[in-house]
């Protein structure tokens, strides 16, 4: 195995759309994560985890990559929240009427009860902008900001496997929130990806060249908000 068949690997799967991007038109995005895995042979696992809205609602996208997989990637989508009314009763996210990021929003979030009552300032002090029209991205927005979401709204390594059904002994390489991400071009021409494909090779974090400046930040892909939900 070397850096270059990796590479091939993540460009193959970006020709074939199932390499992520933030600019997605079915998926409005708030944030992601990238985890890098490794086995004690040639066996590795790239997965970028993105929360954001999709057309079917509110959820955490897993797509894994890795030489082991079948056809090299498996897709997979986690519903974290379930709305509440004042009874403490689930309700379909539809029965939220508009203006309800300004009240007191309930949820389960996980399964554990959380609460939130944002106000148009909080809005405004994150660089939120709020409408009628975007009032659900800009409330997942202001929601992963609160500090349960940020410790909260990934999977585990272990619930990313389980839930992929990857019965494999791998471990973790690298991880971040913060990377420069491709923009139109191929991993195989992103510095990021082609360090995170030299650290698989050697085995060895310390390669990984993560100095470009990150985009992804969801300022940085919110022109292409575009999901009507």
């Amino acid at each position: 195995m070397n850096h270059t068949h990796i590479l091939d690997i993540l460009d193959e799967l970006r020709e074939d759309y199932a390499f992520p991007v933030f600019d997605n038109a079915n998926f409005d995005y708030v944030k992601a994560k990238l985890s890098v895995f490794i086995d004690d042979n040639d066996g590795w696992l790239i997965t970028i985890q993105e929360f954001g809205l999709s057309k079917v609602g509110l959820v955490v996208s897993v797509t894994y990559m890795g030489n082991l997989l079948p056809d090299f990637c498996v897709m997979f989508a986690e519903e974290p929240i379930e709305f509440l009314d004042e009874e403490g009763e689930v309700i379909d996210d539809i029965e939220l009427e508009s203006g309800f990021s300004l009240k007191p929003v309930k949820m389960l979030f996980y399964d554990n009860p959380y609460q939130v009552h944002f106000t148009k300032k909080d809005f405004q002090n994150s660089g939120i902008k709020w409408s009628s029209d975007h009032e659900w991205i800009a409330f997942l927005r202001l929601l992963a900001e609160t500090p349960l979401f940020q410790k909260k709204i990934w999977l585990s390594s272990e619930k990313q496997f389980e839930y992929a059904e990857i019965d494999h002994d791998y471990r973790l390489l690298y991880e971040t929130e913060e990377w420069r991400h491709p923009d139109g071009e191929f991993p195989s021409e992103s510095p990021f990806f082609q360090s995170i494909a030299q650290a698989i090779v050697e085995k060895d974090s310390s390669v990984i060249k993560n100095d470009e400046e990150s985009n992804t930040h969801w300022s940085h892909w919110e022109e292409f908000d575009s999901v009507e939900y």
